[in-house]
């Protein structure tokens, strides 16, 4: 089982600025984020903001 990584908001925005989306899924980790952290992200991806369209992240309850 990988190792599980909580995410917020903050790292995936940085990493979508310096355009490294893709290196969290090839560190091979379980990344999950509570349900609020992804309504900001999708919040993002409404108002036309791609890089914030992440589907590795798992939401947790």
């Amino acid at each position: 089982m990988a190792e599980r990584l909580v995410i917020n908001t903050g790292p995936v925005v940085a990493l979508a600025r310096i355009g490294e989306l893709d290196l969290v899924p090839r560190l091979g980790l379980d990344v999950v984020c509570p349900s609020e952290v992804r309504a900001e992200l999708d919040a993002g991806v409404a108002a036309e903001h791609p890089a914030a369209d992440v589907p590795w992240i798992t939401v947790i309850p």
